[in-house]
């Protein structure tokens, strides 16, 4: 496999060969399914959950899942001066991410404030993966998220900027 190497969440990452899914600290390991026959949709109940079940979605390498849990026009901030807007770009995004073998840890909920149908949230997470050398990357986030609740009274992310404090540069 040609080497690819993608910028997302602030640092070059490399994708494994199909089929595969590295785990950082971990030797590959072979994925017994790779595609899915249907769409994932997965709910947040409650807001104060919502980074366990994105960190779940991530690590189950769910990209439909992950899709579902943001609103259809709903903007990331994957890295300073890197805005991602709308389901495909989302999609697209998460794919190439989830390619790396990438894991995701949610190190902390700080703070969620609501107003109505409207919640914010501050969190940290890490991701960890390997680089093109196979060392082990982490990057670390403090992001700034805000949340819509939805008619049937589940929550999809919004506005999710994983780097509010970082400019491009």
């Amino acid at each position: 496999m040609a080497s690819t190497r993608l910028l997302l969440w602030g640092t070059p990452l490399t994708p494994v060969a199909s089929g595969e899914r590295r785990h950082a600290g971990a030797d590959t390991v072979r994925s017994s399914h790779d595609e899915k026959t249907a769409p994932s949709v997965i709910r947040i109940e409650h807001v104060e959950e919502a980074g366990k079940v994105f960190q779940d979605t991530f690590n189950a390498g769910d990209i439909d899942g992950l899709v579902s849990l943001f609103e259809p026009e709903a903007v990331l901030v994957p890295a300073p001066g890197k805005v991602v807007a709308g389901s495909d770009a989302l999609r697209e995004t998460f794919a190439g991410v989830l390619a790396t073998g990438a894991r995701f840890e949610i190190v902390k909920l700080f703070s969620i404030h609501r107003v109505g149908d409207i919640a914010l949230a501050t969190t940290e997470w890490k991701m960890a993966s390997n680089d093109a050398d196979g060392d082990l990357v982490t990057v670390r986030a403090r992001p700034v998220i805000v949340f819509r609740q939805q008619t049937d009274g589940s929550w999809r992310f919004l506005i999710d900027n994983a780097f509010p404090f970082e400019s491009e540069g």
